[in-house]
């Protein structure tokens, strides 16, 4: 029997038919998906979400055209949306990884390192375990590693951190 006419039976209340149109659908849609992002987990997931759609959709849709083209569609643009997802989030990856020591890459400008280093060495005049914890945590320690190098316990070192880091957003925002 044709996927439209399956489909015409479906929209009517026939369950039978609405059993065998969905099962042609999801073999289907794996093709399509897989033959879009080749990789077989993502294609099934992709089409088990397409056929849910459909799923979801149909017994409300008015088709001019054809119902296996509507369909198709659906899980096409699933597939790309999978894919540009995907692309998103290496890239984020990449970018992560670009940046080895976890820092993000704002594009400091020469009149912020100017205030930065100003601030710096106000602070270090305040209290130089500041500076270190501060120096410390930036270089990519664990608040394991900064308590033993400064030979305080980790309610200490919390502490220092946050009223350096306090005192150094404090004196940045008076110079800017």
């Amino acid at each position: 029997m044709d996927v439209n006419e399956l489909f015409n039976k479906a929209q009517k209340g026939n369950t039978k038919a609405e059993e065998e149109l969905f099962s042609i659908l999801l073999v289907r849609f794996r093709l399509i998906a897989y033959h879009i992002i080749g990789e077989r987990d993502a294609a099934d997931d992709v089409a088990h979400e397409a056929t849910v759609n459909v799923l979801r959709f149909y017994r409300k849709l008015e088709v001019h055209t054809s119902f296996i083209g509507w369909a198709q569609t659906i899980v096409r643009r699933q597939a790309l949306s999978y894919l540009e997802k995907r692309k998103k989030e290496q890239k984020a990856i990449t970018d992560m990884n670009r940046n080895s020591n976890g820092q993000r890459d704002v594009g400091l400008s020469p009149h912020f390192d100017f205030r930065l280093m100003k601030c710096l060495r106000e602070l270090s005049k305040v209290d130089r375990k500041y500076i270190r914890v501060l120096n410390l945590r930036h270089l990519g320690y664990t608040f394991e590693e900064i308590c033993d190098k400064m030979n305080i316990n980790h309610n200490n070192a919390y502490v220092l951190l946050h009223r350096a880091r306090k005192a150094l957003a404090s004196c940045l925002h008076r110079e800017g």
